[in-house]
């Protein structure tokens, strides 16, 4: 197999690497700063991990 992937392709990948966190992490973030941080904090100890 031969990887053939040029600089555009490369940066590119390199940046989605960011995109769920700024689709996501962001928007949860502010959310999470506006609700009462006790039942967050139990709520997130918890519950299970996630893996995508």
């Amino acid at each position: 197999m031969v990887l053939d992937a040029g600089s555009t392709a490369v940066g590119l990948i390199a940046a989605a690497v960011w995109l769920p966190w700024l689709l996501v992490g962001l928007p949860v973030g502010a959310w999470a700063d506006r609700i009462r941080k006790r039942p967050l904090m139990i709520t997130a100890i918890w519950s299970p991990p996630r893996r995508w």
